[in-house]
């Protein structure tokens, strides 16, 4: 086989292209399939040649880009199938081919589809049963026609809403992409009505059965697929011995449910009765892991390339404006709880309406330490309060955490070290032990911050000590020697905080 030609392309800038707009400008080599790939978003300007350490059909072209240090996190071995749940919505639109390709060039292999049958007969991929959250129109999903489908423009991509050239995909868009791809299908049907669409156009795009799996809630709905000889699983919120048997008996070949119902006993079951185990929805790596342990061995990921863990960065895009894998909610509360990027370059979080914990989890950055980084390091973050409640509210880091479990500052939660900024100017080192409520440590009393001023924050972390540094002055150190490196996690109570920078 012939070696895969290389051609440089530049990023566009265009509005209308949204995972590309953070890398404006930007030039690189790729090979010339995962170019042509990314479509729209990037002009093929020349030959290139390949580069010292090629890595473009494991990484998204993107990704690789934004600041130009990508460390390579390979997951092990044996792990738990990473599947791209809607194509990967935390980072990329939902449901889009944008996201499917950045999917496919970021070494994910699975990607999950969600089918509907429009009015008049197309298959078009949604997950909601109304077109109102994902796209710029309204109304009900199976109401649609072709025609009305592809003038539709998705945008969505949670807290940065962005409108795409893109109309949502059908069925045949997918397929097309996919069949010369090493990648597997994952749909799911979303009415009993739709299954046998599904099989016509996958027969008449001769697409091959090794790489579809069908997935659905009813046991009922996926028997002509069965009968097809497609693998199939059933899936159940709360999964059971009866929904296991039921399995089998059907012909089903896995079986899956929500990673917060799905116990290690029905795990074992179902692989001792020959059925697959999926799990949903993944969006930590402490979920991952807690499923990798149970026996699970496929997951459905929101963030899947964070989840794959074959990239690390040493500095948070903030100025980027576009979230990139890592970027986790560390807040109950779905994903608003990780802000929302400003036309500064500034990612706003936090809020003044009550003192309940916001923040998000900087995965991008981490695990810190092991073999790339030692367990003396420096992190450094630009910060502005814009509001707050009271003068005792702030703007805080959490690091040295020894996974991405979600933050409370409470009981629960890893345990990590907390640097606390507060208005009044009060500068204080917390340490917290697992399940238990976080210590202060260190207070030092300094000037007020004043709101919509930039300060920088400086924590120096060595073997026996850690030191928090503010530009306005005030420093307090505290002498720990407990868990280091870890996940780091930016967050805010009682205000509202714009983040320009952070770095490790």
């Amino acid at each position: 086989m012939p070696a895969e030609r290389f051609v440089s392309v530049t990023f566009r800038r265009d509005e209308t292209i949204g995972t590309a707009n953070y890398l404006a400008g930007a030039s690189t080599t790729l090979p010339e399939s995962l170019a042509r790939g990314l479509g729209d978003s990037v002009t093929i300007t020349g030959p290139g040649t390949a580069p010292r350490h090629s890595t473009a059909d494991e990484i998204t072209a993107g990704q690789a880009l934004v600041t130009g240090a990508w460390i390579p996190d390979p997951q092990p071995a044996g792990r738990p199938i990473v599947v791209a749940h809607r194509g990967g919505p935390h980072v990329n639109p939902e449901h889009s081919m944008l996201a499917y390709r950045a999917c496919y060039a970021a070494g994910i292999r699975h990607i999950e589809l969600d089918c509907h049958l429009l009015s008049d007969g197309t298959i078009g991929i949604m997950h909601d049963s109304t077109i109102d959250r994902t796209t710029n129109g309204t109304g009900n999903t199976v109401d649609q026609t072709l025609a009305s489908w592809r003038a539709l423009r998705i945008d969505t991509l949670d807290a940065n809403g962005i409108v795409t050239s893109e109309s949502p995909p059908v069925l045949e868009d997918v397929l097309d992409w996919a069949i010369d791809r090493d990648v597997v299908l994952v749909p799911e049907a979303k009415s009993a009505e739709v299954v046998g669409p599904m099989l016509a156009v996958l027969a008449g795009r001769r697409f091959p059965a090794a790489k579809v799996i069908f997935q659905s809630f009813t046991e009922g709905w996926l028997a002509p697929a069965i009968a097809q000889g497609y693998r199939c699983i059933l899936l159940a919120t709360n999964p059971s011995e009866t929904t296991i048997a039921t399995a089998v008996a059907a012909g089903y070949w896995g079986v899956g449910g929500s990673d917060a119902n799905l116990t290690s006993t029905e795990i074992a079951l179902a692989k001792s009765l020959g059925l697959k185990t999926w799990s949903y929805t993944i969006d930590r790596r402490s979920e991952y892991d807690a499923a990798a342990t149970a026996g699970i061995e496929y997951c459905f990921c929101d963030d899947p390339v964070y989840q794959q863990r074959s990239l690390r960065l040493l500095s948070a895009p903030l100025s980027a404006r576009r979230f990139v894998p890592g970027y986790v909610a560390s807040a109950a509360g779905g994903e608003s709880p990780r802000g929302a990027f400003q036309a500064d370059g500034t990612l706003l979080i936090g809020s003044t309406a009550d003192t309940s914990y916001r923040g998000v989890s900087l995965g991008m950055l981490c695990p810190i330490g092991g073999a790339l980084l030692p367990s003396s390091y420096t992190i450094t973050a630009t910060f502005a309060l814009a509001a707050v409640s009271t003068s005792d509210q702030w703007f805080g880091l959490m690091f040295n955490a020894q996974s991405d479990t979600q933050f409370v500052d409470s009981a629960g939660a890893a345990a990590c070290h907390q640097v606390v900024c507060r208005q009044s100017g009060n500068l204080d080192i917390y340490s917290k032990l697992d399940g238990v409520t976080a210590v202060r440590d260190v207070r030092v009393s300094g000037a007020a911050l004043t709101l919509g001023t930039q300060y920088t924050l400086t924590i120096t972390v060595t073997p026996t000590t850690i030191t928090a540094a503010l530009s306005s002055g005030t420093t307090a150190v505290s002498t720990d020697s407990r868990f280091r490196g870890g996940y780091v996690q930016i967050g805010a109570r009682g205000a509202t905080v714009k983040v320009a920078a952070l770095s490790v």
